[in-house]
């Protein structure tokens, strides 16, 4: 309860250094028609910090693949760190060309403490 938008939101919260609590959605996408992504949430956090290696940071991660599901970039919104009251974030991430598919990951990502999510929202904007 208590998300920007109603009376709901998504809490992920952790306490182990290096477990992954997260959720994930992937999806076709195209980079040749599609060059970029706008990202775009609203969050609130308590205690987050990095989890067992520097890599494992609380945030929104956007993995892009080629066609043989080869990682060829990866961007954060975030990271997040710390203790903080409601805030909206965002980025707009250029999107590689041999992209064909896409991973959204929100979540702690390795890192531990309690993080809020509310009224995500991810745009396409054609190339």
């Amino acid at each position: 309860t208590g998300g920007t938008h109603g009376n709901n939101s998504v809490r992920i919260m952790n306490l182990v250094p290096g477990r992954f609590a997260q959720a994930l959605q992937g999806m076709a996408f195209d980079g040749r028609k599609l060059g970029k992504l706008q990202v775009r949430a609203s969050v609130a956090f308590a205690d987050l910090r990095v989890g067992a290696n520097s890599d494992q940071k609380p945030g929104i991660i956007v993995l892009f693949y080629d066609e043989r599901r080869k990682l060829i970039h990866s961007e954060l919104v975030g990271p997040w760190l710390g203790n903080s009251d409601w805030k909206r974030y965002g980025s707009d991430i250029l999107v590689p060309e041999a992209t064909r598919e896409m991973i959204l990951t929100i979540g702690l990502c390795g890192g531990t403490g309690t993080l809020y999510l509310d009224d995500i929202r991810i745009r396409a904007l054609k190339r």
